[in-house]
């Protein structure tokens, strides 16, 4: 929950140094070689991360956990505040109640309708107190929890797979979701490579990488 927690406070430092898509791509980067290197350390067969039959599950996990939640994040957060962006997120229980209730047919109680409700009603008090003004920013990052729960779900197809572990399904989301976002980045001509100089930026991202992410 700390590690939770501070995700969007150092995100919107983090893009306060370097732009967003550049931030988003070497952070996951950074991630998944973390990633790797544990199941390197752990002697389990890093090429499943290849295998045909949980590729195109990866890749998906990757786009939509990462990729695109990403960008609607790192975007967003820097349009809006840290803590609006930190309170924002926690409306992900109701996507993943709708998500969950329609398309996994996964049972919903009273309780957590209940739960929702007040973690929603919380939200908008603490936040708007009543006057709902949403800017850009704003929107943005209650979109980042539907790609997470979009991301989840593809997830869930492999959590089921004895021969591929949580590990595994990490270190394919950062990996494949930080490519496709490197590539972007240099589509669109942000890289700030001479930033790596300053210890403080290279600081950030590796902290971001290997804690927030990995």
């Amino acid at each position: 929950v700390f590690i939770h927690g501070s995700q969007p406070i150092l995100g919107k430092y983090g893009v306060s140094l370097v732009p967003p898509l550049f931030f988003a791509s070497l952070t996951n980067l950074i991630a998944a070689a973390f990633l790797i290197l544990l199941i390197l350390a752990r002697r389990e067969n890093i090429f499943l991360l290849l295998k045909a039959r949980y590729f195109l599950i990866l890749l998906s996990i990757g786009f939509f956990g990462t990729t695109l939640s990403n960008i609607l994040f790192f975007y967003g957060v820097r349009l809006t505040s840290g803590i609006n962006s930190a309170i924002l997120l926690q409306v992900e229980p109701i996507y993943a109640l709708i998500i969950g209730y329609l398309l996994l047919q996964e049972r919903v109680t009273l309780r957590q309708m209940i739960s929702t409700l007040l973690i929603i009603f919380g939200t908008s008090l603490v936040i708007y107190q009543g006057t709902f003004k949403l800017n850009w920013g704003d929107i943005l990052v209650l979109l980042t929890p539907l790609c997470y729960q979009a991301g989840h779900l593809f997830s869930k197809q492999l959590l089921n797979q004895t021969e591929i572990s949580p590990l595994f399904i990490a270190a394919g989301r950062t990996l494949f979701g930080g490519i496709f976002l490197f590539i972007l980045s240099q589509l669109v001509g942000v890289n700030q490579f001479e930033h790596l100089k300053d210890l403080n930026i290279l600081g950030i991202l590796i902290f971001y990488g290997v804690v927030i992410y990995g």
